[in-house]
């Protein structure tokens, strides 16, 4: 049976609706369904160990996904521009999320982040619009997640979700970084105070936010 799914195989098919993969499937290589925008049902055997880069880029039809648990990353852009994917399954398997992996899914209006994972790249849920929040796993030694907003053991504030945050949100005491993009695109967002314990506020943290007042304490 099938193995691999070769790079660019089924790239920019636009009449693709549907696709039954066989049991047994090892490999998706990168950008085999790259801007397949009518493809909405896609079912990923259990037998799948790999998945490439940009392999569903702009697949906007694409409405829901589940990752098989022999996965272990989502590299970069995997699911990027796909506009209508409102629900994503991640196993317990997966240890690392590349960067963009879910940029621009605009319909995407949650993220649950398994116990395994211990890496998350730059962007990964940037321009996800309707994003309402992130979820941690309890017991991942990595991450966690406050109100929605994502954050590392390391105190470090990751990334927001744009449609979980309204009027004023305060930094947590003891966050001592906020990262590149955390809050971009939370147009609700209006005030927001920043502990002294802050020590760095990365480029474009609050780009086209709407705020109208920020309390940065003294400190930061």
């Amino acid at each position: 049976s099938t193995k691999i799914i070769g790079a660019h195989s089924f790239r920019e098919c636009e009449l693709l609706h549907s696709i039954v993969l066989p049991e047994g499937l090892d490999e998706i290589e990168m950008e085999a369904f790259d801007d397949c925008q009518n493809l909405t049902s896609i079912v990923l055997p259990e037998s799948v160990t790999n998945i490439g880069r940009k392999a569903f880029y702009s697949c906007d039809g694409l409405i829901s996904i589940a990752i098989p648990h022999r996965v272990s990353e989502i590299k970069e852009e995997t699911f990027s521009l796909c506009q209508n994917l409102t629900s994503v399954s991640l196993p317990d398997s997966l240890i690392s999320i590349k960067d963009r992996a879910f940029e621009c899914c605009m319909n995407l209006q949650s993220l649950r982040i398994p116990k395994s994972v211990s890496h998350i790249g730059h962007a990964v849920v940037y321009g996800c619009g309707n994003l309402k929040y992130i979820e941690v796993a309890e017991d991942n030694q990595h991450f966690i997640s406050k109100e929605g907003v994502l954050f590392s053991r390391k105190k470090e504030l990751l990334a927001a979700p744009p449609a979980g945050l309204f009027g004023e949100f305060c930094v947590p005491d003891e966050t001592i970084l906020i990262d590149s993009g955390a809050f971009e695109n939370c147009s609700k967002l209006t005030s927001v105070t920043i502990p002294a314990t802050v020590k760095v506020i990365r480029e474009s943290a609050f780009r086209n936010t709407g705020l109208r007042s920020a309390y940065v304490l003294q400190g930061v």
